[in-house]
C-alpha cells in the first residue's frame, strides 16, 4: 500500500436470505486483516432550485492493489469497530507501479 494507513480492516463477502426473505451478511472472511486508509471527503454545492447550500459527504478507502475487494463486500474497521459496504472499486494503472485500489464506501453500522 502506498497511501498512509489509518486503520486495519477485515473484508468479508456473501449474503443469504433469512426466514422473512431479507438479505443478511454471511460474513465469510476474505481478508482477515490488512492496512487501509479510510477518509471522509465533503463537497459543497449550491442548489439553485431551493437556494440553499448542500454538503455531500463521501467515504473513500485506499487499499493495496493486491487485495481482493469487490462491490458489495463488507468492510469492518478493526480499530474503530465500524462497518461499511463497498459501493464501487476503481483500479487505475501507472507506468512504473500499480497504484492502490480506491473504494467508495457506505457506512452501515
Amino acid at each position: 500500500m502506498y497511501g498512509m494507513a489509518t486503520c486495519n480492516v477485515q473484508i468479508s463477502r456473501g449474503t443469504t436470505k433469512d426466514a422473512r426473505g431479507e438479505r443478511q451478511a454471511t460474513g465469510t472472511v476474505v481478508i482477515a486483516s490488512t492496512a487501509a486508509s479510510i477518509t471522509e471527503r465533503s463537497n459543497q454545492y449550491f442548489d439553485f432550485a431551493t437556494q440553499t447550500p448542500r454538503t455531500v459527504r463521501n467515504l473513500e478507502m485506499l487499499i493495496s492493489s493486491a487485495a481482493d475487494v469487490r462491490p458489495g463486500d463488507q468492510v469492518l474497521d478493526l480499530n474503530h469497530n465500524v462497518r461499511f459496504v463497498v459501493d464501487d472499486v476503481v483500479q487505475s494503472t501507472g507506468p512504473l507501479f500499480t497504484p492502490d485500489k480506491v473504494c467508495s464506501l457506505k457506512r452501515v453500522g
